[in-house]
């Protein structure tokens, strides 16, 4: 399952028994979290899989060790192929946090020996990513019951660096989404979208103002459960984690993060 989820199609392949609930608890609750993990996926493999056809390549682009991947172009893939929780990861340049604990920070340039609990698996998300999510729930720990109906945008920003994504939707003429870090301030850009956003930026715990381009401050609120009772607000999650909540951003929406 954990595998089948982190392919641009989940399938429940192999012989034997298919059905998770016919094993045990845990061996449903991890198949769940997995299902609900390629879900949240589908704005980024949708995106990235048609920009792959364009340029001629595959969205799962092998590293050299044969069963670790890069999916799309910002996170990582090291499938495990074998029993037991151990997993020698060999990083690509760059600097990788696993994206189902977003706490720890691998340099890239080296292999690792990393213990993955069963519940997780090693997948990785690049520092300076933009990662289009549909997140329902807390399922993954990406959200929760307030990112319901709002696309998540989750950046992973370096300081004074940029980097863009451009949605593509099957009904929809799509959207451009952009960070850029200029001496510790974070700009967050939108082009024009009929889709309401959830901002999820790791490594801003620390913001005390969000600003409009045209100066206007949003409302901060105390905690994650309380975005959804404003048009648009703010909010901190833990010492490193920003959430910012935009219902309407039909005509695009710049806004600036004060530390």
């Amino acid at each position: 399952a954990q595998f089948g989820a982190l392919c641009p199609i989940m399938e429940n392949g192999g012989g034997g028994e298919h059905r998770p609930w016919m094993y045990d608890d845990d061996v449903e609750t991890i198949y769940r979290r997995f299902t609900r993990l390629h879900h949240e996926l589908i704005p980024y493999l949708y995106s990235q899989g048609a920009k792959a056809w364009a340029d001629g390549v595959s969205l799962m682009q092998f590293t050299g060790d044969q069963y670790t991947y890069q999916l799309g172009e910002d996170l990582l893939v090291a499938a495990m192929v074998e029993p037991g929780t151990q997993r020698r990861v060999p990083f690509p340049p760059g600097r990788w946090r696993p994206w189902l604990n977003e706490d720890a920070v691998h340099d890239g340039d080296q292999t690792l020996q990393l213990d993955v609990p069963y519940s997780e698996f090693p997948v990785f998300v690049r520092d300076g990513a933009l990662i289009p999510l549909e997140v329902t729930d807390r399922c993954t720990g990406h959200g929760g019951p307030f990112s319901r109906d709002h696309l998540t945008l989750a950046v992973y920003p370096r300081e004074d660096e940029s980097h863009s994504f451009d949605l593509c939707e099957e009904q929809g003429p799509g959207a451009r989404f952009r960070w850029r870090d200029e001496s510790g301030v974070l700009t967050l850009e939108t082009t024009d979208t009929a889709q309401p956003l959830l901002w999820r930026v790791r490594g801003r715990g620390d913001a005390t103002r969000v600003l409009t381009a045209e100066g206007e401050e949003l409302p901060r609120v105390d905690s994650a459960d309380q975005l959804e009772e404003h048009h648009q607000c703010w909010t901190t999650d833990g010492d490193s984690l920003l959430l910012i909540r935009l219902k309407d951003a039909a005509a695009g929406m710049t806004l600036q993060i004060m530390r």
